[in-house]
């Protein structure tokens, strides 16, 4: 659990196992929170940093030439992948699943330590879209609680695939209690301290009131939910229809569509 999406990505991207001669890919339409994070992490490594256009304008972009864009970038180099979910730019909902595919492929054959991650800012995609981010694709996942799961701002957390932890260092002392004796026995012998994980809680009042929201969405079933956060975005889009010298490119015809649609990709 972390206090937002800023601090997610902070982590992940701090703790990255990275070294001289690998990159950081990422795209021009990311959040100042996930560029200065990884710029930040890249003056401390000696890494390098790449920035992406994946669409030459908004309404002209599709979901396959995002796709190829990334997997025509991805180099031997390139240790991770940083994009967001929905651009807040934009309003572009990324084809995470599609992205993800194209990483996994130039995975194949490198070690541990020259393998792609892909690490996505995903706070305005989640609790709006009815999708497990755990088969999203992603191997890091941020996001902030105070947006679509209506959870008080100070509430966040950082997803990850089990086999993709150890790929961090811990940049957080824990006190998590599934794993406190083992810490305290490597911080006692002065021995490195055991690998992240997915339930190191660093904040336990955030931890409650995330956990509150999530039941509140289970008990709500996660379609109306998403189906309430879907009306609420179409009141603003009307709304901005009617101010004088606004258009936003998507429309009266946007919507959210499935994930693992390539064929709508606008929120």
């Amino acid at each position: 659990m972390t206090s937002n999406t800023t601090t997610a990505l902070a982590m992940v991207y701090h703790g990255l196992r990275i070294r001289q001669g690998q990159e950081v890919l990422t795209t021009e339409h990311d959040h100042y929170s996930h560029h200065e994070s990884i710029r930040y992490a890249a003056a401390r490594s000696g890494c390098g940093v790449r920035y992406i256009a994946l669409f030459d304008t908004p309404a002209a972009a599709r979901a396959d030439q995002i796709v190829e864009r990334i997997a025509r970038a991805i180099t031997p180099a390139t240790r991770a992948v940083g994009v967001t979910w929905v651009q807040s730019s934009t309003g572009i909902k990324l084809p995470i699943a599609g992205i993800a595919e194209a990483v996994a492929r130039t995975n194949r054959g490198r070690t541990p330590a020259d393998r792609c991650l892909l690490i996505v800012d995903g706070v305005h995609g989640f609790a709006n879209q009815d999708v497990d981010i755990a088969r999203l694709g992603a191997d890091f996942f941020a996001s902030g609680g105070h947006k679509w799961l209506f959870a008080p701002r100070g509430t966040g957390f950082l997803w990850g695939r089990s086999d993709a932890w150890p790929e961090l260092r811990p940049t957080i002392p824990s006190f998590d209690p599934d794993t406190i004796d083992t810490t305290f026995g490597a911080w006692g012998a002065r021995t490195e301290l055991p690998p992240p994980h997915d339930r190191a809680r660093p904040h336990r009042e955030s931890h409650c009131r995330i956990e509150r929201r999530l039941s509140c969405r289970r008990r709500a079933d996660s379609r109306s939910h998403v189906a309430h956060a879907t009306r609420s975005g179409a009141v603003r889009r009307n709304l901005m229809l009617r101010g004088p010298g606004l258009n936003p490119w998507a429309g009266r015809g946007a919507s959210c569509g499935k994930e693992d649609s390539h064929d709508n990709i606008s929120v």
